[in-house]
C-alpha cells in the first residue's frame, strides 16, 4: 500500500523522525509484516519546545550493529522524559486476518508492544534502540479492525520513575484518511511498563 509520507506529520510539528528500513525478519516493520508500522516521529518532553530543527534519525536492523545519525540537535537542551510521544501509521493487512474479514487481536497487541518499546528507548531525548526492554503490555480491545486498515498510532510517556517508565498507547483512525467520519474513533489502547538498561535510567 502506497502511504503518502505527508500524512504522518499532520498535526505534530517540531518533531523528528525515527526510520525503520523494511529489511530484515522483524515483526512489525519488515515488507512482508501481516501488520506494518513504516516509521515513528517522536516528539520530546516538553523540555524540547526551544527546538526548531527537524532531524532525522536512522537505525538499521542488523545482528550485528546500529547506528544513529543526528544533526544539529543543541546538546545543552534537556529533553525526554514525561510528555515524550511516538505517533505513526499501521497497515493491517490480509495475512493479519482471524475472522473473516478482520484483523487478529494479537496483531493489535504486537503493534502495542512495539511502539511502547520505542517510546521507552526516546525517554533520555535520544533515541537509543534497545536500551530497555518491555515487562508489562496490558491492552484493551474495544473495536474490530477490518482487513486493510490504515490508523494512527500513538505512545506517550506518562510516568518514569528512574528506570521504569510508564506509557499510554492508542490505536485509531487518523484525521486525514477519514476527513467525513468520526477521526477519533478509538479501536484500542494499552498501558504499558519498560524497564530501561541501567547506563540509561534518568536519575
Amino acid at each position: 500500500m502506497y502511504i503518502p509520507q505527508s500524512l504522518i506529520y499532520l498535526g505534530f510539528a517540531r518533531t523528528y523522525v525515527i526510520t525503520i528500513p523494511a529489511q530484515g525478519h522483524d515483526l512489525i516493520h519488515s515488507s512482508s509484516s501481516p501488520v506494518r508500522v513504516l516509521e515513528y516521529r517522536v516528539k520530546y518532553g516538553e523540555e524540547m519546545h526551544n527546538i526548531a530543527e527537524k532531524t532525522t534519525l536512522h537505525h538499521q536492523h542488523e545482528t550485528s550493529s546500529e547506528h544513529l545519525d543526528m544533526h544539529k540537535i543543541p546538546e545543552t537542551i534537556k529533553r525526554g522524559g514525561i510528555g515524550t510521544t511516538l505517533r505513526g501509521l499501521v497497515n493491517f493487512t490480509s495475512a493479519a486476518e482471524s475472522h473473516k474479514g478482520l484483523c487478529h487481536g494479537g496483531a493489535m497487541c504486537s503493534v502495542f508492544d512495539d511502539i511502547i518499546g520505542w517510546t521507552a528507548f526516546c525517554v533520555t531525548g535520544v533515541c537509543i534502540p534497545w536500551s530497555g526492554y518491555t515487562v508489562e503490555v496490558n491492552t484493551r480491545l474495544m473495536k474490530p479492525v477490518p482487513l486493510g486498515s490504515l490508523l494512527e498510532l500513538s505512545c506517550t510517556v506518562t510516568k518514569v520513575e528512574r528506570r521504569k517508565v510508564y506509557l499510554h498507547a492508542t490505536l485509531m483512525k487518523h484525521r486525514a484518511l477519514h476527513m467525513n467520519e468520526d477521526h477519533g474513533f478509538l479501536y484500542a489502547s494499552a498501558d504499558g511498563l519498560v524497564i530501561l538498561n541501567k547506563e540509561h535510567a534518568r536519575m
